[in-house]
């Protein structure tokens, strides 16, 4: 037996009207509600790259450091190891020295600049002859380029005369 609802009594009608003005406010509440949780959620994610890029950076910045002061203790080595005379180093020392230290860096070029000297360039080069770098105040590094294909320059220099 089926149950006929009539619109006109008043039962149907102390159901329906809270239902159609309760529904509205319920959908609007749960599209607000929503909207509030993916922000939180998106807030949340964001700062966590934060996080990660900020710890990233830090790392970068102790391997950068780390291998800045390596390259200088090598380029003081060198000067006092394969000093010819004040203008001109001995370049077959320097050259076994620079292999060595590019096999234990796992470079695949180097090239030495002194003031007044010529260039002593070693496997692949990753300058593309660039006569003068200068770092702003801090700078560790300076990078040619990105992406697999690209080489990466890393300039140190050499206070020890």
């Amino acid at each position: 037996m089926a149950i006929k609802i009539k619109f006109n009594s008043l039962v149907s009608r102390l159901i329906i009207v809270p239902f159609l003005i309760f529904l509205p406010t319920i959908t609007i509440g749960w599209l607000l509600t929503s909207n509030a949780i993916f922000d939180n959620i998106r807030a949340e994610r964001i700062k966590d790259v934060g996080y990660v890029a900020s710890a990233k950076h830090a790392q970068l910045v102790m391997v950068l450091n780390r291998a800045n002061t390596r390259a200088g203790q090598f380029l003081n080595n060198l000067s006092i190891q394969c000093n010819g005379n004040a203008v001109k180093q001995n370049q077959t020392c320097a050259t076994g020295l620079i292999r060595s230290y590019m096999a234990s860096e796992g470079a695949t070029g180097a090239t030495l600049r002194r003031k007044g000297s010529d260039s002593l360039s070693i496997g692949t080069s990753a300058t593309r002859n660039e006569e003068s770098v200068t770092f702003q105040t801090g700078q560790l590094a300076r990078f040619s380029g990105t992406g697999p294909d690209n080489n990466r320059s890393y300039f140190v220099l050499n206070i020890a005369t």
